[in-house]
């Protein structure tokens, strides 16, 4: 009976466990996801946002944008030019087996051993983490004309701070 209470007790608390579970907030990469950077020099920066299986993408490039603009004007500059970026993918699969009859086999006093392609029975799951780094140069005055990669930091917070999803308090 208290083997019965130890197993609901778990389920009931991997249920509100996945429950709470929500995409990377904007947040100091303190528990390992959300943002970091690393001053390189007196003008170059090195940026990273990691999110965790529940945020796409698109959202870890804005993040990441958005940490690029903050860096900038924090360091006294007004805008900044990527230098170089990438997107890492790290992909996950995870499969399940679906057994017969709600278990495995054989029965633990059955004495013949009964075998069941499991072949067609293993649905696989795959999750994804996305980490997004840039390299930046920071300088003062207007960004530079005829220069693509250049943002003017304060204009970038002002077109992405409703997109910015911030760690609710606790």
């Amino acid at each position: 009976m208290r083997q019965a209470s130890v197993l609901v007790g778990a389920a009931v608390f991997s249920l509100l466990l996945g429950a709470c579970a929500t995409p990377t907030a904007y947040q100091s990469a303190d528990n390992g996801y959300g943002f970091a950077d690393k001053q390189i020099d007196e003008t170059h920066y090195r940026v990273e946002f990691r999110g965790n299986t529940l945020t796409d993408r698109q959202v870890v490039e804005t993040y990441l944008l958005y940490r690029a603009a903050e860096v900038t004007l924090e360091s006294g500059h007004d805008y900044f030019i990527v230098l170089d970026q990438d997107v890492d993918k790290k992909t996950h699969y995870t499969s399940t087996y679906d057994y017969p009859y709600g278990g495995p086999f054989p029965y633990r006093y059955y004495p013949y051993h009964w075998h069941y392609n499991m072949a067609y029975h293993q649905p696989v799951r795959t999750s994804e983490k996305f980490t997004a780094v840039a390299e930046i140069h920071v300088g003062k005055g207007p960004k530079p004309a005829g220069e693509p990669a250049a943002y003017d930091a304060r204009s970038v917070i002002e077109h992405l701070k409703d997109d910015i999803v911030l760690p609710e308090e606790q």
